[in-house]
């Protein structure tokens, strides 16, 4: 018999997070993000990348959740997690490489444009290295983002929260994914050291009545875990 949840509103930053840019199975926000619709600012400049505007949705999301602070930016190491939580390795070399290369286009572009004044050439290696949305969005459509395959990708999720291939997903297994997920960002951090002196905690982590009451409100069968079917309707309207 489960423990009643006395504080489920703790979960409201995280789902408000994970909803706005795309529906849910949540209410709709009062408000709607530009990432919605097609006819936004990134959407007119990453389509050409073959990024449709749900596509733009869902990394924003992603990006949101490693950026806590809403400060706009996030570092290396997060970009590295975040890209690995969507499906995408990327070697900490290979991460600083394609920032690179994203702020040199994007300095081509703001001179060829004429409009924004581009950042100046002397900008130090910490101000090189902030990586914003549309930084992120070149990277990850360059690395193919908008031809995975949606079945597959669902399923390779439920398996990464399915340990031991139970067929379902208990309290336990979001714990030990979130474990996992600090202990490699922290692996990653400690990687990058040598290339990087100031890091941005992204401090992702949900304390447990926060987990017990997100499996309170996704188990709609009410059985204490989370089923396959249970899954697919939490996680099909962000990749679908």
């Amino acid at each position: 018999m489960k423990s009643p949840i006395s504080t489920p509103t703790k979960i409201t930053p995280l789902a408000s997070r994970l909803r706005e840019p795309i529906q849910s199975p949540f209410p709709p926000p009062s408000t709607t993000t530009a990432a919605t619709t097609t006819t936004s600012p990134l959407h007119e400049k990453h389509s050409q990348h073959g990024l449709s505007a749900r596509h733009i949705a869902e990394i924003t999301t992603v990006f949101r959740l490693f950026d806590p602070d809403l400060s706009g930016y996030i570092d290396p190491p997060s970009l590295e997690v975040m890209a690995r939580s969507l499906g995408f390795r990327m070697s900490p070399i290979e991460v600083l490489s394609e920032i690179e290369l994203a702020w040199e286009e994007r300095m081509e572009s703001l001179l060829l444009d004429g409009g924004e004044q581009p950042p100046s050439e002397d900008a130090t290696a910490e101000e090189r290295r902030r990586i914003d949305l549309d930084m992120t969005l070149r990277i990850l459509a360059k690395k193919g983002y908008s031809s995975r395959n949606t079945q597959d990708e669902m399923e390779m999720y439920f398996r990464l929260f399915d340990g031991g291939e139970k067929g379902y997903i208990t309290l336990h297994d979001l714990k030990r994914v979130q474990n996992e997920i600090r202990q490699s960002e922290m692996e990653i951090r400690k990687e990058m050291q040598s290339e990087l002196d100031v890091f941005q905690n992204t401090n992702i982590v949900v304390c447990e009545s926060t987990l017990e009451a997100m499996m309170e409100e996704f188990d709609l069968n009410q059985d204490g875990v989370i089923d396959r079917e249970e899954f697919r309707r939490i996680v099909e309207p962000i990749l679908s």
